[in-house]
């Protein structure tokens, strides 16, 4: 699996010798089709991918709406760079201004249209790139050893992200002064995802030795809780909670979805789960439930109401399915499926719809939203990026 998966877990005390990223041929080619999962089917949304204006060797990472309608991307290829894609498939690449060495990784919306990324080349840093495409980043501050990793925007126009080798979360304000902090937090700590909480803290993922579900407030100070998490699980994957806390995915022998409120008390829910489920990646729906992926003995896409009742969907997965990354779009969720070389939405009732690009090889994985329901994807067979809808 590629995209940011690639690195997941993060739990090498060293610094990440084990990078070792696949380089493929450059493509400089539009793939467009408007085919539905292995047929041409009527009703399905046009499809398209775009690899013209992608550096030789690339490897797309993340990728995050903009402003304008355009998406942004991480490429961590042999020529490392921050990509923009227009509604029309324009790519640009931005190298400018990285550092030598740069590997950028995950990349989300700052303030003012600006978009922040985590950087964990040999000089780790947290990197901002403007709608004109100036690149600058930021090292001071950063602990020796740093690996920022996980970036999301939070209160007051500041930029929040985990370092899982430093075992600490960092702030970083809109004029790129980084403060990390890990005062609160467990022995053997491992910060993965990030959440923005409704009262102006964050909320995070902790996989380390005492894993546990942690919260930040904007002036840096940590609280962890474990109590109420399944015995020998790791939360992996966490989104907002619309009446404030934070919902996560907890996998291992007895995975579970959890749920946490601004005052830390955890819930975990197992009934609705099928047998062997390996909950994934997770996020808030418009319609008022959250729903994740499941990469279990049966993958499915699951729902999750407010009060913890859990549904899980199969019907309309196409063999070999793997669901991976998940997003919200406005009228459905989408999700990406490298397993079964598919796009696939999920109605708020349940009804699943893969969708792929006629037979030809893609491993769609990294997924958001864009505007005018339109959904981007990073595939990395192509590479390419990839739309869907609209």
């Amino acid at each position: 699996m590629m995209g940011d998966e690639m690195y997941l877990p993060v739990l090498t005390p060293s610094r990440r010798s084990k990078r070792t990223l696949r380089v493929s041929a450059a493509l400089a080619l539009m793939l467009a089709c408007t085919c539905g999962a292995g047929s041409a089917a009527a009703g399905s949304p046009p499809m398209a991918e775009f690899g013209s204006g992608l550096n030789p060797g690339e490897t797309l990472i993340s990728i995050a709406q903009g402003q304008n309608g355009n998406m942004w991307f991480t490429d961590n290829g042999p020529t490392p760079a921050i990509g923009e894609i227009t509604p029309s498939g324009t790519i640009t690449e931005y190298s400018a201004g990285l550092n030598a060495g740069s590997a950028p990784l995950r990349i989300t919306r700052g303030p003012n249209g600006t978009m922040w990324f985590t950087d964990d080349g040999s000089t780790p840093a947290i990197g901002e790139i403007t709608a004109n495409g100036t690149i600058t980043e930021y090292s001071d501050g950063l602990l020796l050893g740093a690996n920022p990793f996980d970036i999301k925007l939070g209160a007051h126009g500041n930029l929040w992200f985990t370092d899982p080798l430093s075992s600490a979360v960092g702030r970083v304000t809109p004029a790129g002064k980084i403060t990390e902090f890990s005062s609160g937090m467990n022995p053997g700590s491992t910060p993965l995802f990030l959440a923005a909480g409704k009262d102006g803290s964050m909320w995070f993922s902790d996989e380390g030795s005492t894993p546990a579900v942690g919260k930040i407030t904007s002036s840096g100070a940590i609280t962890e809780y474990s109590t109420g998490l399944q015995h020998e699980d790791t939360p992996v994957s966490i989104t907002p909670a619309l009446n404030g806390g934070a919902w996560f995915t907890e996998t291992g022998p007895r995975s579970a979805i959890g749920r946490i409120t601004p005052a830390g008390e955890i819930t975990t829910f197992k009934d609705g789960l099928n047998r062997g489920a390996a909950p994934y990646r997770i996020t808030t729906g418009t319609d008022g439930n959250v729903w994740f992926t499941d990469q279990g003995t049966t993958p499915a896409i699951g729902k999750v109401t407010p009060s913890g009742a859990i549904t899980e969907y199969s019907t309309g997965l196409q063999p070999g399915s793997s669901p991976s990354q998940i997003t919200a779009g406005p009228h459905a969720v989408w999700f990406s499926d490298p397993g079964s070389q598919s796009v696939g939405r999920i109605s708020p009732a349940g009804a699943i719809t893969e969708f792929s690009s006629g037979g030809m090889p893609s491993t769609p994985d990294a997924i958001a939203a864009g505007t005018a329901g339109v959904v981007w994807f990073i595939d990395d067979s192509g590479p390419a990026v990839g739309r869907i809808g609209g």
